[in-house]
């Protein structure tokens, strides 16, 4: 990893209700493996090539079977407490699952897990992030529109854990709360890393299905 910042952990956010797929998506299958573990394989190799041995947190159900993590990958799971408290709920309690991570420099990478190509995009946020400097607490992917992207994103672990704990309770709050106390670094989605699945047509552009 480039000098100047050190990967504290990656935080996979899976709770979502899957209300315009109807089902669960992140069961939804591309060559045999679910969506959920698509991603999750994703992080291990990103990992990997980077020499990088940090906590990896799922927010989300346990993991049933045709979900465990690569053999030699521990992932943690987690929950926000009540479940379905929203996105910032849910980033918030995998947060609190990095633990301790001294310095200004620590950096945490928060993914979506309804979308399978989020950890291509890890090497470029970690080096923007680093490229920036100490000025930008995050670097945020934005999309076509200019849309941020809160979960394909690199943080910094200190500024990060201070907004949470200014915004308090995050129960149904809205990540807005949480990226207008940061100075962000907007990052153009010139790989679709950030690209998601929420309906039918969403899973079979991006070749997953139900089987």
């Amino acid at each position: 990893m480039a000098a100047g910042n050190s990967l504290a952990g990656v935080v996979i956010l899976a709770g979502g209700a899957s209300r315009r797929m109807g089902r669960n998506k992140l069961l939804l299958q591309r060559d045999g493996v679910p969506l959920i573990g698509v991603v999750i394989e994703g992080v291990h190799r990103q990992l990997l090539a980077r020499a990088s041995s940090v906590p990896t947190i799922v927010v989300g159900p346990e993991p049933t079977e045709g979900t465990i993590p690569p053999a030699g990958f521990e992932v943690e799971f987690t929950r926000e407490a009540p479940p379905g408290g929203g996105p910032l709920a849910a980033l918030a309690a995998g947060i609190a699952g990095i633990g301790e991570s001294p310095g200004a420099d620590s950096v945490v990478i928060v993914l979506a897990g309804d979308a399978p190509h989020g950890p291509d995009a890890m090497n470029l946020l970690l080096d923007t992030l680093t490229a920036i400097g100490t000025h930008h607490d995050a670097a945020l992917l934005t999309d076509a529109q200019d849309r941020l992207q809160p979960l394909c994103a690199a943080y910094r672990l200190q500024p990060l854990r201070q907004a949470l704990d200014a915004i308090g309770e995050t129960f149904g709050r809205r990540m807005d709360d949480l990226l207008e106390q940061l100075a962000i670094a907007r990052v153009p989605d010139t790989i679709d890393a950030a690209l998601d699945i929420d309906t039918p047509d969403d899973a079979v552009r991006l070749g997953f299905t139900g089987e």
